[in-house]
Formats: C-alpha cells, structure tokens, sequence
C-alpha cells in the first residue's frame, strides 16, 4: 500500500526548488537528479553585507 503524500519522505524538492527560483531545470543522473536554478534577486532586498 503507498504512503499518502504527507508521510512521503521524497519527492518534494523540485516543487520547492521550483517555487523559490527564477528558472530551473534537472536532469536524471543515475541514483537521482542533478538541478540547476537561477535564482533572481529582489529589488526592495537588503544589500549584501562585504
């Protein structure tokens, strides 16, 4: 029988990645999958601190 969703252990990072980025894309690497995002910084954000 499959766990419902809320006591999945996985699955839920693209959605999240996907939710906080710009862009993004994966590819399968074998055992999973490798992701690239891009990630926009937001006009009204603090200025990073040197």
């Amino acid at each position: 029988m499959p766990e419902p969703a809320e006591l999945a252990e996985s699955g839920r990072g693209l959605p999240l990645v996907g939710l906080l980025a710009h862009e993004s894309c994966w590819e399968s690497d074998g055992g999973g999958k490798a992701c690239v995002v891009t990630l926009r910084e937001e006009a009204n954000s603090p200025s990073s601190v040197e």
